[in-house]
Order: C-alpha cells, then sequence, then structure tokens
C-alpha cells in the first residue's frame, strides 16, 4: 500500500489536463476522486486552441449541455450601393460638370450619417462631407471645380473605423475646358454660270425667227422606263426641272408610257417624251459602233397661224443610251455625269443647236465638269433658252 502510494506521488503534482486524460487515480478515504471539468463551459478566454491542440487533449473537452446558450450570430453586413447622377462617366468630366453620388444602404437603415472621404497623397482618407441617411439613402454632391485625378469612397455610419465599413473607392478624372473644335468649313458655293452669254444657237428657224413651244399652255411630258435605272430616272426629273426653271415652261408630268422616242409611232400625250434604248433595242438610232449617248429634238413644228407668230413645236423627243455613257455617274456633279447627258438633250427637244464653247451644255461632245464649272446650264445656253421661253410671249393662235 505505501509503495504503491509512493509510486504514484508524483502523479499528484499533475494538472488537471493530465488527470483528464484517463490515467487511473486512487481513491481513498485521504484523498477524493478527482472530476472532470467541462472548460467548454466556462468563458471564451478559458479555452485556448493552441493549447490544447499541442496538449492533445482536444477530445476530452465534453459537449455543451442542453441549458448552454450559442453565442449571438453577428449583425449582417451593411452593403453600400453607390449611383451616378448627371455624369456616369467619371473617367471624362469637364470642369464644373455636375456630378451627384447617390449612397443606398442595404439591410434600411434609419438615422445615422454617412462620411463621403477623398485619399490625400500624405494623410490617407480625410472627411469631406457628411450626409444623414433618410430611407437608406443619402447623397453627395462632388467637387469638379479644379482639373485632377481623385479617389473617393463612402464610410457607414456604425462602422466608421473598420475597413469593411467602407465602399470601394471610385475614381473620377476632371479635365480642364478642351479647345474649341473648329467648325467645319462648309463646301464652296457652286460656281455661278458661266461662258459666253452669245453662245447659243438653234436648230430649227424661219427668217432668223426660231420655232418654239407655246410657253404660255402647260406642255405634259412622260417617259418609258423601259432599260433605264432608277438612277436615271431621277436624273431625267431633275432635268425637267432645271429646264423649267431656265425657259418658264409649266410641263406637266402624265406618267409612264410605252411610246419610243424618235419613232414612227404616232401620238398625242405626252407632248414631251423621253425614253431609253441601245444599238441593239434602237438600231435605228444608235448604229453599232457609234459613240452617241443621246438624241434629242423637237417634232411636229406648224407654221405660224399669225403673221406675227413664230413656227409653233407641239411635240418634241428624247432618246437616252443605256449602255453608251456607261462611264458616267449619276447626279450633276463633277466629272462626267448623266445628268449633263439628259440637259443637252432637253435643249435639244425645245430646238437648242450646238455651240463651240466647251463650258456651255450645249457643246457638241460629252465633256466632264470641273469643281470650278457651273455644273448646269451656262450663260449660252440660258440666253437661248429664254429666247425659247415664255419671256418671248405667248401665241396669239395656239394650235390647240
Amino acid at each position: 500500500m505505501n509503495l504503491r502510494l509512493g509510486l504514484l506521488a508524483p502523479l499528484a503534482g499533475l494538472s488537471l489536463v493530465a488527470a483528464s486524460v484517463g490515467v487511473p487515480a486512487l481513491a481513498g478515504p485521504e484523498q477524493p476522486a478527482p472530476r472532470v471539468v467541462d472548460t467548454a463551459a466556462r468563458s471564451a478566454d478559458a479555452y485556448h486552441p493552441g493549447h490544447a491542440a499541442s496538449d492533445g487533449v482536444v477530445g476530452t473537452i465534453m459537449p455543451a449541455g442542453p441549458d448552454r446558450r450559442s453565442k449571438p450570430r453577428p449583425p449582417a453586413r451593411p452593403k453600400v450601393k453607390i449611383a451616378f447622377v448627371d455624369s456616369p462617366n467619371l473617367s471624362y468630366l469637364q470642369i464644373g460638370e455636375p456630378v451627384e453620388v447617390v449612397v443606398k444602404v442595404r439591410p434600411k437603415a434609419t438615422g445615422g450619417r454617412v462620411v463621403l472621404q477623398r485619399r490625400a497623397p500624405v494623410r490617407g482618407w480625410e472627411d469631406l462631407r457628411r450626409a444623414r441617411l433618410r430611407a437608406s439613402a443619402a447623397s453627395f454632391r462632388l467637387d469638379t471645380s479644379v482639373a485632377g485625378t481623385l479617389r473617393y469612397r463612402v464610410l457607414l455610419p456604425r462602422h466608421k473605423k473598420r475597413p469593411k465599413a467602407a465602399s470601394k473607392p471610385f475614381r473620377t478624372s476632371v479635365f480642364g475646358t478642351p479647345p474649341p473644335i473648329p467648325p467645319v468649313p462648309p463646301p464652296p458655293p457652286m460656281p455661278g454660270p458661266q461662258g459666253d452669254p452669245n453662245q447659243y444657237a438653234f436648230m430649227v428657224e424661219s427668217r432668223g425667227v426660231p420655232a418654239r413651244w407655246n410657253g404660255c399652255v402647260p406642255i405634259t411630258w412622260g417617259y418609258n422606263p423601259t432599260g433605264a435605272s432608277a438612277a436615271a430616272l431621277t436624273d431625267v426629273t431633275e432635268g425637267v426641272a432645271r429646264l423649267a426653271a431656265q425657259t418658264g415652261y409649266t410641263f406637266t408630268f402624265t406618267g409612264e408610257t410605252d411610246a419610243h422616242a424618235l419613232s414612227d409611232e404616232l401620238r398625242t400625250e405626252p407632248q414631251l417624251l423621253i425614253s431609253f434604248g441601245n444599238d441593239v433595242t434602237r438600231p435605228d438610232q444608235f448604229e453599232p459602233g457609234s459613240n452617241i449617248a443621246g438624241r434629242g429634238g423637237p417634232r411636229m413644228i406648224y407654221p405660224s397661224n399669225h403673221p406675227g407668230d413664230p413656227q409653233e413645236i407641239t411635240q418634241g423627243d428624247v432618246l437616252l443610251r443605256t449602255d453608251g455613257y456607261s462611264t458616267a455617274l449619276n447626279g450633276f456633279g463633277v466629272g462626267s455625269r448623266y445628268g449633263r447627258l439628259v440637259l443637252h438633250e432637253l435643249g435639244h427637244a425645245v430646238n437648242l443647236a450646238h455651240v463651240t464653247e466647251k463650258v456651255q451644255v450645249m457643246v457638241s461632245g460629252a465633256f466632264p465638269w470641273t469643281a470650278a464649272e457651273h455644273r448646269g446650264y451656262n450663260l449660252g445656253d440660258i440666253s437661248g433658252l429664254k429666247a425659247l421661253g415664255t419671256g418671248a410671249g405667248c401665241f396669239s393662235q395656239p394650235r390647240r
């Protein structure tokens, strides 16, 4: 008995942790049995996880009893949502451009103040403005009066000293007013009519007096679209409008027709007919291998009904080649243009003849317009059209 007690005497000096490993302790009347202590039932500071792991006694900690209270859950971490009003592009702001920062906190929070901070080069984050939360939202105006790049963030009311209570930093770049962009210069004005005003001639004359249309009554016109492109028809419409502007004639469009210009067909309407063809469809007008791009002229010319009246033109035809002017562009711009061909043949239809001055539309041959030239009827053309137009007066006894 004494020997056994002597062997166990060193155990009496062990700590409580060592006694809980399961070493049998002798019970006797002079030494009560030790009891295992639930260290987890004490305060959180009584249990040091690192110490327990190193001593190998984690398994001896008894589970908490039914009356143990669990730790309260930490409150939900607030979430910050930042929106920018007036200018969403913060990377490029002009001086003085208004920018409003709207802060929304979730879950909903009432009262308290949010703080707008700006990053200073040396001092770090510094408070700029405070705003009280109203309905979980607050707003700030950013300073854009000085050019530069700045960083901002927003702090929440109850967690100003904790980094996770701040919003993610955002950056603004404010620039000075850029130099004004010079306005695009307008295109140079179109040159006015040019050339010799005496450069005009007539196809049909009687005793020095040219035959002409009776411009005091409307002149009907139409076209046969067979073989023509939509762009060519647009040029024809524009050409008739330009002819009317220089002669004073009133042209009334009667629509499309099946009639062919410069043919033996008899017709009463339209008076001015425009159609299209080539050396295959109209070999009678376009010889194979020829460079003729169009034909036109007056038809049905009657002698005067009155001694003071000239010969009267009652019909006119224009035939435009569909493949003889293939290198020309549509319109009335610079270069070889289909519009110039249309104006030329319409001039023939009202009794204008060829001239020699290159700048005139009625010159013999296809010449491209230059940027320095007037792209339309020029002074000689206009003089001839005025002599044939309404300015010459009405017919005393018109045939219609």
